[in-house]
C-alpha cells in the first residue's frame, strides 16, 4: 500500500480514478476514522492527510491537491507539477523525478526540497515554506520572482547551475546568509 513517512497514523485505502487515457489507482491515507464514516458524511477530500501515486502518473495538474490535510506525497514517476498542484501543508514528499514546478506548485511545509532533474521552477513555486531549511535543485538554471519568498528559515541552498536570480527570489528569507 501507501509509502508514507514514520508516524503518520490513519488508514490506508486503494481508489481508483481515471483519466482519458487510462485506468489507474491511487492509494490514499485517511485520518483515523472508518472510510464508511468519512463515505457517510460525503467530502473525503476534507479526510485525506497522504496519497501515493503510481510511477504511470506523470504529471499533477492545476490544483490537482489544493489540500490543507495532505501531509504527505509519494510519486515516483511524476515530472511535472502544475500551478498550485501540490500546494498543501506536506512535510514529506517522495518524488526524486520531478523537473518541472508551476507557480505554487510545491508551496507546502517541506524542510527540504532535493530535487535533483529539475530544471525549470516558476515564480513563488517554493514560497510560504516556514519550514524549509535546506534547498538542492543543481540543474535549475533560473531562480525565479519570489521562488523562496518567506521562506524564513532556509540556510542552506545549493543551485550550481543557475545563471539568473530575479527580483525577490529570496525575499524575507531572514536565515540566508
Amino acid at each position: 500500500m501507501a509509502r508514507q513517512p514514520p508516524g503518520m497514523g490513519g488508514t490506508e485505502y486503494g481508489l481508483e480514478a481515471r483519466t482519458k487515457d487510462e485506468k489507474y489507482s491511487i492509494e490514499i491515507q485517511l485520518d483515523e476514522r472508518t472510510y464508511d464514516e468519512i463515505k457517510e458524511m460525503g467530502d473525503l477530500d476534507n479526510f485525506i492527510i497522504g496519497i501515493t501515486l503510481p510511477d504511470t502518473v506523470t504529471e499533477v495538474e492545476d490544483f490537482a491537491f489544493f489540500n490543507p490535510l495532505i501531509k504527505y506525497v509519494t510519486a515516483p514517476g511524476l515530472k511535472t507539477v502544475r500551478e498550485s498542484g501540490l500546494d498543501s501543508n506536506i512535510i514529506y514528499l517522495d518524488s526524486p523525478n520531478i523537473e518541472y514546478v508551476g507557480i505554487y506548485g510545491l508551496a507546502c511545509n517541506i524542510p527540504e526540497i532535493n530535487l535533483e532533474k529539475c530544471k525549470v521552477a516558476e515564480a513563488n513555486a517554493f514560497s510560504t515554506n516556514p519550514l524549509l531549511k535546506s534547498v538542492n535543485l543543481p540543474m535549475l538554471t533560473v531562480v525565479d520572482e519570489q521562488l523562496f519568498e518567506d521562506c524564513f528559515r532556509v540556510t542552506d541552498i545549493n543551485l550550481p547551475s543557475a545563471k539568473e536570480v530575479r527580483d525577490g527570489a529570496f525575499k524575507r528569507c531572514y536565515q540566508l546568509k
